[in-house]
Order: structure tokens, then C-alpha cells, then sequence
């Protein structure tokens, strides 16, 4: 007997054997309570029915459910299929993925919007095949970008689902320079490099040091004179923006304290190795899963930078050394100096990495009100010059609005959010919060709820591990 379970955009739901605590239920033994969890993740709303879903399935039963791909590249999957497994996370599905949840049940996943293909050239296809034995290039497309696509990968050796962010370099590049990473996974000879490329080097460069549990986690790198290959770990749960549409437009304070405290963390963490991300946005945190406390990850370093050592230089050149110019990040969340609009700033004296408290203060101002706090969409300009009004209003920093009784929003925030918000939103650097800082705010240090605060956040992070030590991260092909 065949059974339809229709999935509709940004809804979660179980499929087991309890009617309480399952949309859809089987009376089979072997089925659990909670055996499988469906949740489809819809990064743009108004868009709805030219958005292709994401639809994973995570396991939650005791007897395990095997997932057979339809990829017939998926060796590993295919036959009985990979077991999944509560400790594999979630699966993003593809048309014709079956799970298979007893020897007599078996749920078929068909999509009514076919994905959108990866489009790899010729030459990525065949580079792709250099490392298929070891990582899988997948049709299935995350994103797309100026910098280039993400498409679903698989790790063959343990079958898990990573992410491959695909960078193609110009063939017009420039003459090839020695470019060197900051610090030499292998100690072997630095290779030339295309001058064009040095920032596409520069995120995995940063990221190959780094292993904190709200920073993206680096898998692997493969990389030619062609394409860069950058694998890491999927994050299922959405981006942050796409988290808040799921919530109703906007979140708590305690539902916001949560995901700010360790969007605090991961900060804190870049900043304590004089790392600044520069373009901190809902779009560049995402969600390991839809469910209130999941574990949150700061991606995208594609505009990071690692400031100067300190060495024996004079404190002045240092000073000056750790000071960025270069134009970076989003307007609606980037610091005002950054785009030389900062009054108690030269246009001249460059900014701190102070602009990524900034950011948080404003994406905090976003998850409590639902929209971002430097914007008039009433203005006559707004239509024809966005960036005006929003730098305008950034360097002005009118927080008047955070205390206004009468708003039908921030009334309803409580004081110490909008405090948080009012230490971060100073066009003074020197006075905002510093990451650590912002953690003992009152915010998240009131005595009543720290230990609380604590507690979950250890368990968000209870199923992240760290990268194990690879001899060779960045490998060229």
C-alpha cells in the first residue's frame, strides 16, 4: 500500500510510530516512537515556487534508517544503502533518494522542483575526477554567487554530505606570483600562484588554523591553476535569515540571546588570533538545525583578514599595521568607517576589527525587531540610492527608537537587549564592546539565567568534533 506525505517550504515534522509526537505514523514494531525527522529549509520566501527546497532527513531511531542514493556514484549508498544513524545528522535529499526504515517500509523522495544542475565546465569535471575516490562531486547546487557555486559533496571513506564551494580563477590572471599560506601545512616549497586568486587563497588560508564550534569547519582543499575546491562542512539548518522567516520575522530576547551568545563566541574566538571576519549578515551565519538552541557557525570568510603579528616593530607602524582600508561587507551591517563615513574618524585612519561588533550589534537590532535599524524605505532617496540614506543613518547613529514607548516593536523588547544593542552602535570604536565584553554583559550574565545560558550552549555544541589532523589540508591537483 503506497502512503503520500506531502512537505511544504520551512516546516519540520517526525515520522515514527507516536501519533503525539509524529505527523505521520506507522504501526510496525520495529519503528520507533521518533524515527525519522523531515525538514525543509526555503532561502527565499517571495520566491517560493521558483525556489528549488531543501529537504532533509535526520534519524532518530534506535534501529536506524538506511538511505539508498539515487546518484549511482554514491557506491557506498547504493544495494541495502549507508546506515544514517542518530549520529550522522541530517541527509539532504535527492528525487529518488529512498529511506528505508524496516524491511517492509520504504518512503521514496520526489521533488516537484527539479534543482538546478551544477553546470561544472569540462575541466572542473574532469579535475573533480582526480579526487572522486576520496570526495564526490555532486549535480546538487546550495548556492550560487558572484565568487562562484556550492554544490553537495560526499566524503566517500565515512559517506557523510559536505559542502563544496567552487572557485573558477580568470583565465586572464595575471602573471603568476609566489604566494605563500601564512603558516605551511607541509613545509614544502611554496607554489606560484595566480596574483588574481590571492583572496580566493585567502579564506581557506585563514580557516585551515581554525577549529572552534561556531566557525565553519574546513575539510579539504583542492586546488589548480583552473578552479579552487573548497570543502567543508554542511550545515543544514539554513542561513540565519532564513531561520528568523521560520520564527514569524523576528525572535525573543531569550531566543535571540542564545543565538547572539554564540555568534559571540565564535567572535571572540576569531578575535583572540587578531582575525576580523569584516562582513558579519544573516546570510553568513547559518543554523545546524531548525530547532530552538541548535549549534549556530559563522561562514564565509571570503572577506576575512589576519591582521599583523606583533613583532618588534614600533607600536605606531603596528598600530597602523592592524588598521584595514580596504572596502568590505554589507551595507546594512558594515561599520560606517569602513566606507569613510565614520565623523569621529578620519577618512583617512581606516578602521578597527571594532566593525565586526558593530555587525553583531546590528544583526542583534535584526533578529529582536525583524528588520535592519539603518534603513527609511519612506525616504525619496532610498529607491533611486539605497547606500545614502543607510550610510547616512549609520553615521548619524540614532538609536532614539530602541527606548520609544510608542513603537510597536521595541516596546516590546526588553532593556537589557536594547542596552546590548546601544554598547555595540558607537561610532566611537574605542567605547564599543569588545566580544568578550558583550559575553559578560547583563544580557547573558544575569546570575538567574548564566548557568542556563552555559548549559545550552554545551548542549548545542555536544555533536561537534574537530577536524582530525590531515597530513596534506590544501593539496594542489
Amino acid at each position: 500500500m503506497q502512503q503520500k506525505i506531502d512537505i511544504h517550504g520551512s516546516e519540520q515534522f517526525c515520522i515514527g510510530r507516536n501519533a503525539e509526537l509524529c505527523r505521520h505514523t506507522f504501526s510496525e514494531s520495529v519503528i520507533s516512537n521518533r524515527h525519522l525527522r523531515i525538514h525543509c529549509v526555503l532561502y527565499e520566501q517571495d520566491r517560493i515556487y521558483e525556489t528549488p527546497p531543501f529537504v532533509y532527513a535526520t534519524d532518530m531511531s534506535r534501529n536506524g534508517t538506511y538511505l539508498r542514493k539515487s546518484n549511482i556514484g554514491c557506491t557506498s549508498s547504493q544495494g541495502r544503502g549507508v546506515l544514517m544513524g542518530q549520529k550522522s545528522g541530517a541527509f539532504l535529499l535527492d528525487n529518488g533518494d529512498e529511506l528505508r526504515m524496516s524491511d517492509s517500509l520504504t518512503l521514496i523522495y520526489r521533488s516537484h522542483i527539479p534543482p538546478t544542475a551544477s553546470g561544472l565546465t569540462a575541466l572542473q569535471k574532469r579535475e573533480a575526477r582526480l579526487f572522486s575516490s576520496r570526495f564526490l562531486l555532486t549535480d546538487r547546487i546550495l548556492g550560487i554567487g558572484g565568487y562562484g557555486k556550492v554544490v553537495i559533496a560526499l566524503h566517500q571513506k565515512t559517506q557523510r554530505q559536505v559542502a563544496c564551494k567552487i572557485i573558477k580563477l580568470s583565465l586572464n590572471a595575471s602573471k603568476p606570483t609566489t604566494l605563500s599560506l601564512r603558516h605551511s601545512t607541509n613545509g614544502t616549497r611554496p607554489k606560484a600562484l595566480p596574483s588574481r586568486s590571492a583572496k580566493c587563497f585567502r579564506e581557506f588560508d585563514i580557516l585551515k588554523d581554525l577549529s572552534h564550534p561556531n566557525i565553519i569547519t574546513l575539510e579539504k582543499v583542492f586546488w589548480s591553476s583552473n578552479s579552487i575546491y573548497i570543502l567543508e562542512e554542511l550545515v543544514t539548518g539554513g542561513d540565519l535569515f532564513s531561520y528568523v522567516e521560520y520564527k514569524g520575522g523576528r525572535l525573543g530576547d531569550v531566543q535571540a540571546a542564545v543565538i547572539v551568545r554564540q555568534i559571540l563566541k565564535g567572535v571572540e574566538y576569531l578575535h583572540d588570533r587578531d582575525i576580523v571576519h569584516r562582513d558579519l549578515k544573516p546570510d553568513n551565519i547559518l543554523m545546524t538545525s531548525l530547532d530552538d538552541g541548535a549549534r549556530i557557525v559563522i561562514t564565509d570568510f571570503g572577506n576575512a583578514r589576519a591582521l599583523p603579528e606583533w613583532t618588534s616593530v614600533s607600536l605606531d607602524k603596528l598600530l597602523h599595521k592592524q588598521r584595514m582600508f580596504s572596502y568590505a561587507g554589507t551595507l546594512e551591517f558594515a561599520a560606517p568607517e569602513i566606507h569613510k563615513k565614520n565623523p569621529l574618524i578620519s577618512e583617512d585612519g581606516g578602521y578597527s576589527k571594532s566593525v565586526d561588533m558593530w555587525s553583531v550589534g546590528c544583526l542583534t537590532a535584526l533578529l529582536l525587531s525583524g528588520d535592519v535599524i539603518f534603513t527609511d524605505r519612506a525616504d525619496p532617496r532610498y529607491e533611486k540610492n539605497p547606500a545614502a540614506v543607510i550610510l547616512g543613518l549609520a553615521a548619524t547613529c540614532n538609536l532614539s527608537v530602541l527606548d520609544d514607548e510608542t513603537h510597536t516593536t521595541w516596546s516590546q523588547v526588553g532593556s537589557r537587549p536594547r542596552n546590548f544593542i546601544k554598547k555595540l552602535l558607537q561610532l566611537d570604536e574605542s567605547k564599543r564592546m569588545t566580544a568578550t565584553e558583550s559575553l559578560h554583559h547583563p544580557w547573558f550574565s544575569d546570575k538567574k539565567y548564566a548557568q542556563e545560558f552555559d548549559d545550552l550552549y554545551q548542549r548545542s555544541i555536544r555533536t561537534w568534533r574537530p577536524r582530525p589532523k590531515i597530513a596534506q589540508l590544501v593539496e594542489p591537483i
